[in-house]
């Protein structure tokens, strides 16, 4: 990876942070079954800086039988694991965990996020980071509120969904104004092609419907 500063305001550069250097310079991996690991192809795919087009990374290029793998896992985690089984209040402590978690490393994630698709680090940060830290924490309440409560803010338009088909899906998930807002979050696994605008945030709409349970 030879890119060494990512974009900020008023064509300022920022130098990435060690730890982010550290992560895209691992060998990169899907979690599948509670376990990081290669494409069944072991076929891979680069990512690059759309600044400077130089490559940031190679990521596991999952197909068919990737989706499939992620089927059974979460089929076998739903059926045998013990997620089913954990009360509603302490999902929603564990979702705020994480909301932490993600806010205490802010700046990385909107480092990533920037080299990623090449907006100013300042946006990723008010924008794509704190939405996704509210996301969490709005969610992790959810067990306390009425399915039709009316909600307000992006993080309210985010989490619902009209209906939630249950088991695993494929699908495309781009952006399309508030048409993004009204895509069903699946109960199990999802494969899909990411916004390119806020690929993190939208990929924990749907993360944060599964794990919390709203749905159900």
């Amino acid at each position: 990876m030879a890119t060494a500063s990512v974009p900020n305001i008023a064509g300022a550069r920022i130098e990435i942070a060690p730890s982010v250097k550290s992560f895209l310079g691992r060998k990169q991996r899907m979690l599948i079954g509670g376990r990081f690991v290669e494409a069944a192809s072991g076929k891979t795919f680069p990512t690059c800086d759309p600044a400077s087009e130089e490559v940031l990374t190679y990521v596991p290029e999952g197909d068919r039988e990737d989706i499939e793998r992620a089927v059974k896992a979460a089929r076998k985690a739903f059926d045998e694991g013990p997620w089913r089984s954990i009360t509603a209040s302490e999902r929603g402590r564990m979702l705020w965990k994480l909301a932490d978690l993600i806010e205490k490393h802010t700046e990385e994630f909107a480092q990533l996020e920037s080299v990623d698709n090449g907006k100013p680090v300042i946006a990723a940060q008010v924008g794509d980071v704190a939405l996704s830290v509210d996301l969490f924490r709005y969610m992790a309440g959810c067990w306390r509120r009425r399915k039709d409560e009316a909600g307000a803010g992006a993080c309210r338009r985010a989490a619902a969904c009209g209906r939630a088909p249950y088991g695993a899906t494929s699908l495309m998930s781009h952006q399309r104004g508030r048409d993004a807002d009204a895509y069903p979050s699946p109960i199990g696994s999802t494969g899909w092609v990411r916004s390119s605008a806020c690929p993190r945030f939208f990929s924990f709409t749907h993360m944060t419907n599964a794990l919390s349970g709203q749905l159900r």
